[in-house]
């Protein structure tokens, strides 16, 4: 890893515990305060982000993988043969 891979990794840890540490705080302390239709919405919204967000970052990952490996395979083929 270079060093700008370890800073965006700190950062994008950092705010991943501060959005964790946040929700954590509204489903601990705000929760019990809201409409109970307001909190099934909520609460259904909030299961597919978490259902859904694993899911569509490994399909992202899986399409730039394919891309990559796609880009070096036609690299591979369009390099002179060697003699």
């Amino acid at each position: 890893m270079e060093r700008h891979d370890v800073i965006a990794l700190l950062i994008t840890l950092g705010i991943t515990a501060a959005l964790v540490y946040g929700l954590v705080y509204f489903v601990r302390d705000l929760w019990p305060f809201l409409p109970l239709p307001v909190a099934l919405i909520g609460f259904i919204l909030l299961a597919a982000a978490v259902i859904g967000s694993p899911i569509y970052a490994l399909a992202r990952l899986s399409s730039r993988i394919a891309a990559r490996l796609k880009n070096s395979k036609s690299k591979a083929t369009k390099a002179p043969p060697k003699e």
